[in-house]
């Protein structure tokens, strides 16, 4: 998620950004999406640390850093520009 730099209504969209990455909202991403957390498993409810914890520590994350730019260019030219 992202915030545009010249948005009119940052204070708005900071509250909902610190929401979307509160414990409570994260809780909903594991248990009705099927999705990982965006947070860290020790800032997440205790039942869930419990729950996962045989594949909490399994995950890597990364980051993309000048490939996913090279990544992006190419959608743009080979997907988007068709």
């Amino acid at each position: 998620m992202m915030v545009p730099k010249l948005t009119e209504h940052a204070d708005s969209v900071n509250k909902f950004l610190d929401f979307v990455l509160s414990p409570e909202a994260q809780t909903v991403i594991v248990k009705k999406m099927f999705g990982y957390p965006g947070i860290k498993w020790s800032e997440m409810p205790q039942e869930l640390r419990d729950q996962f914890k045989d594949v909490a520590g399994g995950y890597r994350q990364f980051n993309l850093g000048d490939l996913g730019k090279e990544i992006q260019k190419r959608w743009q030219r080979e997907v988007a520009g068709e």
